[in-house]
Parts: structure tokens; C-alpha cells; sequence
């Protein structure tokens, strides 16, 4: 994935603070790969406008959130080159569209729009990479101690930092705190910056616990907690438990995991030499049917990638008599976000519909 979405045709005037990566822009907005904005809006008819410049493939996320909590939350539009709008969202508190994979390169622009005529709302806008959109610093973690950490926003992770011996081994620990509806997910970043496990708990409790880690190395080891697919905030309790070397963890150790039924409809569109992208959580053992129906003459090529990045199929005509694509498998390339792509036929433009069914 390419780490950088540049600046796209025009530049004309802004007022950016360089010792800073918040700053007030005036009234065109260029945007980057990184980029927080503010601004204010105050009537239903007058959008904010931005551009950014991006291409085939990149993972995008971008979020709007209210800077005062009286405020309305505003709605975000993400227009393609080619005009068509490609996400949109709005929420109670905050608008996010999150891990969009950019169907083709060019300049996309962003509209944040009031709710309601009138509402005045001051915001910031976030651009990133990937699914994360700002990381709070934790601190440092002990063994046997447990701490408490928040994501106050959509699209946060929190980062705490663990010193450990080489064969050191240990679970983590990550729950939502109180009435907190937090559903989390760890991961857990070796030195060199390697992920060593993630986890995540399917079930209602939404209790994320490692399986048991055993330190190949003596260092300082990452523990990220982030939100199951940018969905929840909230508080938790985070705790390293540590674990003789020699032993087993009792049974309470052991990670509950259970899949989480998937039932996905989605009228789609892909452009002249571009994929459409479309995501979904799942784990090991889950069986999945995946189905492209093709408008108007349209043929696709369906695929799937695991969260490793591994192609697990590729599918295209179902029958001899129908240019449909389907695929039904089992998952097996371990818990996270597995990626659906749609091709044309030689790379042709086109309307389709995207089922997705669990039955397992």
C-alpha cells in the first residue's frame, strides 16, 4: 500500500501553522495524507470544501468530529474523480468513513455539510491511512497492574508501552470498563516493530484476551488497543498478567472467539479500470458465500484477501449461461478484516450487487 496521498491540482491560498499538524485553512482546502483541519459551518447550504489527491488502491479514512459537544454533528460526502460519490456518512456524535479503498487515481474531493439550517457546528477533520485516525500515548505498563485507558473518538487507538525479559510470558487483558460499550482490540508490536497477536472478542462481554505470549527477545514490546472495526468508544481495563514460563494458562486464560453473523447487501459501481473494495470482519472456521451479481450487461471478477494480505479465492462466471461471480469458503487467514475486490472483465465499467452471507 503506498504511504502517501499527495496534493492534487489546485493550491491556492491557506494559512497552515508549520510547528503543528493542526492547522486553520482558508476558503479552498487542499488536503494530505496525515492532515488535521478545523472549520466552521453555519448553514445547510454551505459546505465546506475539500480536495485530495489520491490513488488506485490506497486505504483512505476520514473523520469529522464536533470541537464543542453542544454542536451538531455533521454529515461527509467523498466524491470519485469521475463525480460519483464513493461514501458518505453521518452519525450522532461524529462522521466517519473508515478504510475506503479508493477505486481510482485522481483528485477526490470532500464535502463536511451542516445536519440542519442553521446549526452551527465547529469541527475537525482528520485524514488518514488505514482504519486509525489519531494515537493517544497510554504510558508505560506493569506486570500484574492493571490501568485504565479511554478512545474518546471514533478511529482512536491507545499506545502503551511494556518492558519485558527475553522468555518473559504473559496474556493480555483488555474489557470495557463500567456501562462503557468499548469493544475492543489488541495488538501486541514486537521492538522491531513486527505484530507478534492480535485479539478480539466476538461475544457480547466483548473481553479481548491474548492466547499466552512467550518474548523471543528482551525489549520494550507496543500494546495497541483500538475499537472492532472503528464502531464503539469508550473506556477499559488493560492488564499484563504475567505467567511462569514452564507453566499453562488455567482455563479462565483461554480466548473466547466466536464468529459474529455477517449479512451484507451492497449496490455497487466500479469505473473504467478500477476495483471496487468492500470489507468484513470474520475468523477461522467461518463459512462465507459471497456473491456479485452483474448489472446491465456488467461481468465480474470476484476476489477475497485475508487480513494477512493473502489471496484465500477468486471466483468469475458461475455457469456456462450466467456471468455472475460466487464463492462460498472457510475462513482461515485468522481474525481481522478480510477484503472483497470487483474486477470488469477486462477492466470494463460497470453497476453490480454485493451479497454476503455467514452460515457459520
Amino acid at each position: 500500500m503506498k504511504q502517501f496521498l499527495f496534493i492534487g491540482l489546485i493550491l491556492l491560498s491557506s494559512a497552515f501553522s508549520i510547528g503543528s499538524k493542526v492547522h486553520r485553512v482558508a476558503a479552498d482546502k487542499p488536503l494530505h495524507i496525515g492532515d488535521t483541519v478545523s472549520g466552521a459551518l453555519s448553514e445547510l447550504e454551505s459546505p465546506d470544501r475539500y480536495v485530495l489527491f489520491g490513488a488506485y488502491d490506497d486505504l483512505l479514512s476520514v473523520g469529522v468530529f464536533p470541537d464543542n459537544s453542544g454542536d451538531h454533528s455533521p454529515s461527509l460526502e467523498i466524491d470519485a474523480p469521475d463525480g460519483s460519490i464513493v461514501a458518505s456518512a453521518v452519525g450522532s456524535t461524529d462522521a466517519l468513513v473508515s478504510a475506503l479503498r479508493l477505486p481510482s487515481t485522481g483528485a477526490y474531493i470532500l464535502y463536511v455539510k451542516a445536519d440542519q439550517p442553521n446549526a452551527l457546528v465547529h469541527y475537525s477533520l482528520t485524514v488518514g491511512a488505514g482504519w486509525i485516525l489519531r494515537d493517544l500515548d497510554g504510558g508505560t505498563l506493569s506486570a500484574g497492574k492493571s490501568v485504565q485507558g479511554k478512545l474518546p473518538r471514533h478511529a482512536d487507538r491507545q499506545v502503551w508501552r511494556l518492558t519485558a525479559a527475553a522468555q518473559s510470558t504473559f496474556t493480555v487483558l483488555a474489557q470495557p470498563q463500567g456501562d462503557s460499550t468499548l469493544d475492543p482490540v489488541i495488538e501486541v508490536v514486537m521492538p522491531n516493530g513486527d505484530q507478534l497477536t492480535v485479539a478480539h472478542d466476538f461475544s457480547s462481554s466483548h473481553s479481548a484476551l491474548t492466547s499466552v505470549i512467550s518474548l523471543p527477545n528482551a525489549g520494550i514490546y507496543t500494546i495497541k488497543i483500538s475499537a472492532y472495526i472503528n464502531q464503539t468508544v469508550g473506556a477499559y481495563d488493560l492488564i499484563v498478567r504475567l505467567l511462569p514460563a514452564t507453566s499453562t494458562p488455567p482455563p479462565t486464560l483461554t480466548p473466547f472467539v466466536t464468529s459474529q453473523p455477517i449479512e451484507q447487501r451492497i449496490d455497487g459501481h466500479v469505473a473504467q479500470g478500477t476495483q471496487y473494495g468492500s470489507t468484513f470482519g470474520g475468523v477461522p472456521g467461518q463459512r462465507v458465500t459471497i456473491t456479485v451479481h452483474g448489472k446491465n450487461g456488467f461481468d465480474p471478477l470476484l476476489e477475497i484477501y485475508g487480513p494477512s494480505g493473502r489471496r484465500a479465492a477468486i471466483a468469475d462466471d458461475v455457469s456456462a449461461v450466467s456471468t455472475d461471480a460466487a464463492l462460498t469458503l472457510t475462513l482461515d487467514d485468522g481474525i481481522g478484516m478480510y477484503t472483497i475486490r470487483v474486477t470488469g472483465y477486462a477492466l470494463s465499467a460497470g453497476d453490480f450487487t454485493l451479497t454476503v452471507h455467514s452460515s457459520g
